[in-house]
């Protein structure tokens, strides 16, 4: 970590019986533990709260998503002020949700500390859902847009020329948008079943990308994961047979992609060479 950052950590501890959560820090190798209540953290976290950094995260919304998640990361910058945070949870097959991280800086190294310390904690992957201005951060970090472990390339990966565009222009939401490639991208993200929305209106993948955003689907993000322990297909049948499956129908739809969007590309091509 950055000498100029320091960083809690807290764990879920218990729950009285009135529902009023605890946390204390995660040991590591010191004996004597702090023991947290939410109050307590909200008030930690106020200063950040206050300007407003992150989309959607005010007070109210962070003082139930901390009741619903188990860990608690915060970063101080060199002035002992709150700079970042993450909540998160643990899930099935000994995994963990990433639920809110926020940032004014040091949110790499945030997320960098918080890989670290799950590798500590013996856990087979992390997931969360990455809104579609930050699907070219995350890849950063090992995030992928896989449904499995297995030691295999992952459904879909944003091309090169799209990750290209983003990062030498640097587009805002509107302007990320409005992006041929980028829409072609998140059609077939959602085609594939990464969609983190759960609306009904969102759930079926023959939406065209126009109906897909003007229903709002894309604000619930989309499902990535880190896996920190890969899997060999030599495991019981019936998780072999099930990757099989999943494999041999996302197949036509990477190759379609692919397709798709190389004619995107030679389309953009054709209006710069007409300009």
């Amino acid at each position: 970590m950055a000498p100029s950052y320091t960083v809690e950590v807290y764990i879920q501890a218990q729950s009285g019986s009135r529902g009023i959560a605890f946390w204390k820090t995660l040991p590591d190798g010191d004996e004597h533990s702090t023991t947290l209540a939410k109050h307590t953290i909200i008030e930690r976290l106020r200063p950040l709260l206050k300007q407003g950094i992150c989309r959607g995260l005010n007070e109210e919304f962070v003082k139930k998503a901390i009741v619903r998640n188990q860990l608690i990361l915060i970063l101080y910058n060199q002035d002992d002020e709150p700079c970042a945070f993450i909540l998160a949870r643990f899930g099935e097959d000994d995994s963990i949700y990433l639920d809110v991280i926020c940032a004014l800086e040091g949110g790499a190294v945030l997320l960098t500390e918080f890989l670290r310390i799950l590798g500590n904690l013996d856990v087979n992957y992390v997931s969360l859902s990455a809104l579609a201005n930050v699907l070219s951060y995350y890849p950063r970090f090992g995030f992928e847009h896989r449904k499995d472990c297995y030691a295999t390339p992952p459904d879909i990966t944003m091309p090169p020329e799209l990750l290209n565009w983003i990062k030498q222009t640097r587009p805002s939401n509107d302007e990320l948008a409005a992006n041929s490639m980028f829409q072609t991208f998140i059609e077939y993200l959602h085609k594939m079943g990464y969609t983190a929305s759960t609306a009904e209106g969102c759930l079926d993948p023959r939406l065209s990308i126009s109906e897909f955003l003007e229903r709002g689907c894309d604000g619930s993000g989309f499902e990535m994961r880190k896996c920190l322990k890969h899997v060999p297909l030599r495991t019981p049948a019936y998780q072999t047979r099930l990757h099989t499956i999943r494999n041999t129908r996302r197949s036509p739809l990477r190759k379609e992609f692919k397709t798709r969007f190389a004619a995107t590309i030679k389309q953009k091509k054709g209006k710069k060479s007409r300009a």
